[in-house]
């Protein structure tokens, strides 16, 4: 591609781009095409300074003056006219291109101030750059399709995901083992209760003993989420670049759970797993008949089966006696076929399931 095909508007309408420059994601991509088309590097210049000077314009002030800012903007796509070589006859065709801008900055404008929370959020560079000042680190990086097993010296395993990035540290410390994650991974942690085990993805810390889990933190994205598979763990979120090692108070979360942080409103939240599998995987497998069975026993064999508390009156059920057959459904199918046959509904609150009903006659 001739590298006279590449204008500013290209890179300032490019999403990709603006989340590069203001989070660095796809940072492989973007230093390739530098590398590619090392003609386009001073439109790609110009490009990051009019989308670091909106940023600029909304971390210090309260309100924007749009006028000021604009006015920035037009004086440096007419300079960059003059830089990138356009003739002085073509420029009246360029009108098109300072309307662009206009565009830009008033539905730029609204992406910054909704985004604004991320771009003061905590990030894994930030995070990395922090931790590279006491050790030398180590940085796995998957950018293929298949997921990437990463082992550790303590009989850590790792499975990083897709478009993912792990560091840590060549030999974890004495009393410690700390890890730093952007984007998606599962965490098979191995047991030591001397030497907690804490992975820091954006602004959320996880720590735990010997578990496994599964966390997804990508820096620009809005929510962080930790999803545990078994063992527990804890969960709270760090409001500034702080390496810790001591007790923090946070969610505490079982199999089958999850926390949920939100980067814009900084809430942390518990949930159930959006798919809750069986404590035991073979459990899953078997197929259960119940045959004229009161349907409280059926809420206790769930709830030992999936490991999540199933809150319901039992003298109203006391009554609800049914049939059914589960084969390989999914829990959340399980409980729509029970409410169906008695009338019931069922919701999750804080991680557990809530059962609704008038009762049977």
């Amino acid at each position: 591609m001739d590298n006279n095909e590449f204008r500013l508007p290209d890179f300032l309408n490019n999403d990709s781009f603006v989340q590069w420059v203001l989070f660095r994601t796809e940072d492989g991509h973007w230093q390739q095409v530098q590398a590619d088309y090392p003609g386009i590097k001073p439109v790609m210049k110009q490009a990051r300074e009019i989308i670091m000077q909106l940023r600029a314009e909304e971390e210090e002030a309260v309100s924007v003056d749009e006028e000021k800012v604009l006015d920035r903007i037009l004086a440096k796509i007419e300079s960059s006219e003059n830089v990138f070589g356009i003739p002085p006859e073509k420029r009246s065709s360029m009108t098109w291109l300072k309307w662009a801008a206009v565009v830009l900055f008033f539905l730029g404008t609204g992406w910054f101030l909704i985004n604004k929370n991320l771009m003061q959020a905590i990030n894994y560079n930030e995070l990395v750059a922090r931790a590279a000042e006491q050790n030398t680190l180590i940085e796995k990086i998957n950018s293929t399709d298949v997921p990437m097993r990463i082992a550790f010296e303590d009989g850590t395993v790792v499975t990083l995901k897709k478009n993912s990035r792990l560091s840590y540290p060549v030999h974890f410390k004495e009393d410690i083992r700390e890890v730093f994650l952007s984007g998606e991974a599962f965490f098979e942690v191995a047991k030591n209760p001397k030497k907690p085990f804490f992975v820091y993805a954006n602004e959320v810390v996880t720590r735990v003993l010997g578990t496994s889990f599964d966390i997804k933190a990508f820096d620009g994205e809005r929510q962080v989420r930790v999803n545990v598979r078994t063992g527990q763990v804890s969960v709270y979120n760090q409001k500034r670049i702080s390496l810790v090692n001591e007790e923090v108070k946070g969610l505490v979360l079982s199999p089958n759970q999850q926390a949920v942080f939100d980067r814009k409103n900084e809430s942390l939240s518990k949930h159930l797993s959006d798919d809750p599998i069986p404590l035991l995987a073979e459990a899953g497998d078997v197929k259960k008949l119940f045959d004229d069975i009161p349907v409280s026993q059926i809420f206790q064999e769930l709830e030992a089966l999936y490991g999540i508390r199933i809150i319901y009156n039992k003298e109203i059920l006391s009554n609800c006696i049914i049939s059914t057959r589960f084969g390989h459904d999914s829990l959340n199918d399980k409980l729509d076929v029970i409410c169906q046959t008695i009338g019931a509904t069922h919701k999750e609150i804080d991680a557990q399931i809530i059962i609704e009903s008038a009762g049977c006659q």
